[in-house]
């Protein structure tokens, strides 16, 4: 058979076989054309390969390519019967533009006000609402292990602006005379119109009553200053302003004024809109005040027209000399300097100027300074010193003494002290100096029109000054006080000087480590407000504790726990008078409604010294204070060995001498009987069950009838009530009866502590909290021949069964 020739030698003809390519490459080409397009079978979302296909095209069109989005689009318009508008979220770039974002930050401060330094906390500290404030509570990225380090070997700051400041003008006699009504001298040993005071130099200290009560009807403590011959300024804690608002305004038969004169209107010119003013003052215009026909007296609250910073540490004046910068001379050359405060404030002062100059070099350390002197300076803006980087300085307090003798610096400063006038309290010259501040913006493009970058700015005329207040506190603190819109400047200033700050959470444990319970962070149980701190705090942990499951919690009937939400303080006094008076005096401690904390200073040390280890005498404290029965006295406890202070932890009398000392073991609380609750829990449980049973079986017979559920006979088979009484006797069930529970324990309480923390200074737990006058003196009389006279037991009622022993101290001031 003859074999095919083979196909390589075929031929081939050129014309044919383009021809035939041709075909194929035109197919491919409409192929690849119309791939864009959809074809009418099926849905668009079946034109993508199967393991490209995903749910979410149903709500999200892109999800698919863009080649079959708007047909995809086109075919869910129609199946749902018109276009569906979904409202878009504006990106961030939109939200964050500088417009938008003025109007959301006024829209936030309609309800709660905010400092001028609360973004800068936003961004770093964690808020929370407090007496209508905005109030920076704890640091984001530290604990208060490195602000006690700050405390105790650098600086730390404070911001106090949330503070109230009332500005009372009058006579100073008039004054004195007045408040009188509402202090007590035994408390305040030195009153508001002392000489000590009036004269400017020195910041005083109030504790205010209602009007006549005293020692009832404690509202809370205040600092002052007579910022001149006429004018004081008291600073309150915002809880307890309106009270003592009220009381000034009958004291002093005050009445409203709606509005200001045209002059004082106006006097707060600002060139940006008052509907775009991010953090500035708003209401400087507008402040409430009251007046007086009779005496002539003038109250103005000055919210918002004045900042307080607080700095504490062992560094905190090199600090401020580092920060606040004093002016040198006046430039009276300069056409523009004629327009600026400060130089018509300096050109009638320079022997002034000099003299603060002098005062402020010549200052080594705030030891130089006695404590609680009011030093006016007007400095300059401290934006112009910023350093490059943050950085640390060093304590430069003992470095140098500029003066041959401290008597020289005192007689300096005496000179200064006297002749120095205070520009903060001219409510004009607040509103120049915000009015005159030179933007952020502006300074910024200053600073880069420098001709060597990183050089000083130097403004001249145009520089502006501020005239501040500082007060020196006890110890190394200095407390700032700056004109509106002027807390942020100062406040990065120090910041870059590697000043921590704290919040309010720091500030409790700072007066924890260094403070006594007297402080103002610490509310006492005579207050108003203390009433509704602790009933606001209370019922947030009720709702912790029954959020838990019955398993997942304390027992706190095997724990004899009595207070363990909420101290009942009137019926530990009624406890105190049944167990410990032995001769009662008129009716039980029911009878009056109201208590009160022991603040007589000679008693309070009386008590100090008797507490000790070397005082053997016993004091009838009825003939001292005849409303014995309901006096609490404040008080300290230090653990000796082991032990954690919580709040709500009790403190009981030892029974013997043998339970306080180091070899003895520590007595232990017998367990709670709790049997009988938990028969009542269940037969309550069944009951409610029966109960609830029943309705559901009504309502199911009346849908059956399809009768309408809004009806009044539908309603009355609603379960809404019945379950809220049962959660809330359920609850009861799980808690001990106070009454019988202080009743029976083994030792006898008398006091409990309000707040306790780990102090880093003594290495130890400690607390504050309050003892009944009654338990005191029996303590005092068991104590009497045992050489420990100042032990107490101390139990966590909470968490244990436990007594550990703890050093009581009584504070004095």
């Amino acid at each position: 058979m003859e074999e095919p020739e083979s196909s390589a030698t075929a031929s081939l003809s050129v014309r044919s076989f383009v021809a035939a390519r041709a075909q194929e490459i035109i197919a491919l080409s409409l192929q690849i054309a119309s791939s864009n397009a959809v074809t009418n079978k099926g849905l668009v979302f079946q034109h993508v390969p199967k393991h490209m296909r995903r749910r979410a095209v149903s709500h999200n069109v892109k999800r698919l390519p863009k080649r079959l989005q708007q047909a995809h689009l086109g075919q869910l318009i129609k199946s749902s019967g018109g276009p569906q508008k979904k409202p878009k979220k504006p990106n961030r770039k939109y939200r964050r533009r500088k417009s938008n974002l003025l109007l959301e930050y006024n829209r936030r401060q309609r309800n709660v006000k905010w400092l001028e330094t609360h973004i800068w906390h936003a961004k770093r500290f964690h808020m929370s609402t407090k007496w209508n404030y905005k109030i920076p509570i704890a640091p984001c990225d530290k604990g208060y292990r490195a602000i006690y380090r700050a405390f105790h070997n650098y600086s730390a700051m404070r911001d106090m602006s949330f503070y109230c400041c009332l500005e009372i003008m009058g006579s100073s006699t008039l004054i004195g005379e007045k408040f009188k009504h509402i202090t007590s001298q035994s408390v305040d040993l030195l009153s508001v119109a002392a000489r000590y005071y009036v004269n400017g130099q020195r910041e005083g200290r109030l504790h205010i009553y209602s009007e006549s009560t005293y020692p009832y009807g404690y509202i809370g403590e205040a600092n002052f200053i007579w910022v001149e011959d006429s004018i004081l300024w008291l600073w309150i804690h915002p809880g307890c302003k309106q009270l003592i608002l009220d009381q000034l305004i009958n004291i002093f038969q005050l009445f409203e004024k709606l509005q200001f004169s045209n002059a004082n209107a106006t006097m707060l010119n600002l060139d940006i809109p008052s509907d775009q003013m991010k953090l500035e003052p708003k209401k400087l215009s507008s402040s409430r005040q009251w007046t007086s026909d009779e005496n002539g007296v003038v109250l103005t609250d000055l919210e918002g027209g004045l900042n307080r910073i607080r700095l504490y540490g062992p560094t905190t004046f090199s600090v401020l000399k580092e920060t606040l910068r004093l002016n040198t001379g006046v430039d009276k050359d300069s056409s523009a300097a004629s327009s600026t405060w400060c130089n018509e404030f300096w050109r009638n002062n320079e022997d002034l100027l000099k003299l603060q100059n002098l005062v402020w070099l010549n200052a080594s350390s705030s030891h130089d300074f006695p404590n609680q002197v009011v030093l006016p300076l007007v400095v300059r803006d401290p934006r112009i010193f910023l350093p490059q980087s943050r950085s640390k300085l060093r304590d430069q307090s003992s470095s140098h003494t500029p003066m041959d003798t401290d008597q020289d610096f005192n007689r300096l400063l005496d000179e200064y002290l006297e002749a120095a006038p205070k520009p903060l309290a001219n409510k004009g010259v607040r509103s120049r100096v915000l009015c005159e501040r030179m933007s952020d913006l502006e300074l910024s493009r200053r600073r880069g029109r420098v001709l060597i970058p990183g050089s000083q700015l130097e403004l001249g005329a145009e520089e502006n000054q501020i005239p501040i207040l500082l007060i020196r506190q006890f110890g190394c603190g200095w407390d700032i006080i700056l004109p509106a819109g002027w807390a942020l400047s100062f406040w990065i200033s120090f910041s870059y000087r590697c000043v921590r700050t704290f919040g309010h959470r720091d500030a409790v444990h700072h007066t924890i480590e260094f403070g006594s319970v007297h402080s103002p962070e610490l509310f006492t149980p005579d207050s108003l407000c203390s009433h509704q701190e602790t009933e606001a705090e209370g019922i947030q942990k009720l709702k912790t504790f029954f959020s838990f499951p019955p398993a997942k919690r304390s027992n706190l009937v095997r724990l004899k726990c009595p207070f363990p939400f909420r101290i009942d303080w009137k019926l530990l006094l009624r406890h105190s008078w049944r167990n410990f008076l032995s001769t009662p005096v008129g009716d039980e401690v029911g009878s009056s409604s109201e208590i009160f904390v022991l603040r007589d200073t000679n008693i309070l040390q009386t008590l100090s010294q008797a507490c000790g280890t070397y005082n053997k005498e016993v004091f009838d404290f009825i003939t001292l204070i005849p409303e014995i029965r309901n006096c609490l006295v404040g008080v300290g406890v230090q653990f000796v060995g082991k032990g954690i202070s919580k709040s709500q932890s009790i403190i009981c009398l030892p029974e013997s001498e043998k339970e306080i000392v180091e070899k003895y073991e520590l007595p232990v609380e017998p367990v709670g009987d709790c049997k009988d609750l938990e028969h009542e829990r269940k037969l309550l449980r069944q009951k409610h069950r029966q109960e609830m049973a029943f309705l559901r079986k009504k309502r199911k017979k009346l849908r059956k009838q399809e009768i309408n559920v809004e009806t009044p006979t539908v309603q009355m088979f609603n379960s809404t009530d019945l379950s809220y009484s049962y959660n809330s006797a359920m609850q009861s069930l799980y808690l001990s009866p106070p009454n019988s529970t202080l009743e029976s324990m083994s030792r006898k309480p008398f006091g409990f502590v309000t707040v306790g923390a780990e102090s880093f200074k003594n290495g130890k737990c400690v607390g504050f909290g309050y003892v009944t006058l009654l338990g005191l003196q029996r303590f005092f009389q068991i104590v009497k021949s045992w050489k420990t006279k100042d032990t107490v037991l101390l139990r966590d009622t909470a968490n244990s069964l436990d007594y550990r022993k703890a050093k009581l101290k009584i504070f004095t001031t």
